[in-house]
């Protein structure tokens, strides 16, 4: 963990999107939030399922607040563990229209900003918490071109925009998390909260090591974006 201050950490969730009723990141969050407050300032935030009013929610909130931890988190229903994401990609292409009836095919993210971003947060702790919490875990390579994989581009866009404003500044973390629909792979809510408080917890603690340290890679951990994904 860098530094010994009490951390600010900005949470996000979905609600419900594309016919689908429940979410079960949205009911996640505010457990993850309560149990990360002993050691961390928490920031809570449930974005609409808009590619561009998600966007620039939070880049707003990253550039009011400066939070030192980013997670956010979304629905990837047909999956059947929980999914850190290690790469978001500078695309917006939605196999179903978004909230406000957007439906982008092939349009990048932003303009003339890197192809893609990886994720800062320490990846292989947090699957490990995740594993030890008792829920399936593994890392995916795709986050999907739906309104997840733009939230999680935004947000390290935004990082990497505040430190090229100021490079002297403390760099935040941040990334994303998939989780299955509840049912998916016989996982249920409670386990999904039980493990994404875990992965929360592990964000916090291990901020600042490398998201996946060198010689632990693992082919086996790639999970290709399956089903409906924000």
């Amino acid at each position: 963990m860098t530094g010994s201050a009490r951390p600010t950490l900005l949470l996000t969730a979905f609600g419900p999107f594309g016919g689908e009723s429940y979410n079960p990141s949205e009911h996640a969050l505010g457990p993850a939030a309560e149990a990360a407050a002993p050691s961390a300032r928490v920031l809570t935030e449930l974005l609409p399922v808009e590619f561009d009013t998600a966007s620039t929610r939070i880049r707003h909130l990253i550039r009011t607040h400066r939070p030192d931890v980013i997670v956010s988190l979304g629905l990837a229903a047909g999956r059947g563990a929980i999914t850190p994401e290690r790469v978001a990609i500078n695309l917006a292409e939605a196999r179903i229209p978004d909230e406000s009836g957007a439906q982008p095919v092939g349009r990048p993210l932003r303009e003339a900003a890197a192809p893609a971003h990886f994720s800062t947060l320490p990846l292989s702790a947090m699957a490990a918490a995740i594993a030890d919490a008792g829920a399936p875990a593994v890392l995916s390579y795709s986050a999907g071109a739906f309104v997840c994989n733009a939230v999680m581009f935004a947000g390290l866009d935004e990082i990497a925009a505040l430190r090229a404003e100021d490079p002297t500044a403390p760099e935040a973390v941040a990334g994303f998390i998939h989780v299955p629909q509840v049912g998916d792979g016989g996982v249920t809510q409670a386990e999904i909260t039980h493990a994404l408080i875990a992965a929360v917890l592990a964000a916090v603690e291990h901020r600042g090591e490398p998201p996946v340290p060198a010689g632990t890679g693992d082919p086996d951990t790639t999970v290709p974006g399956v089903g409906a994904t924000q």
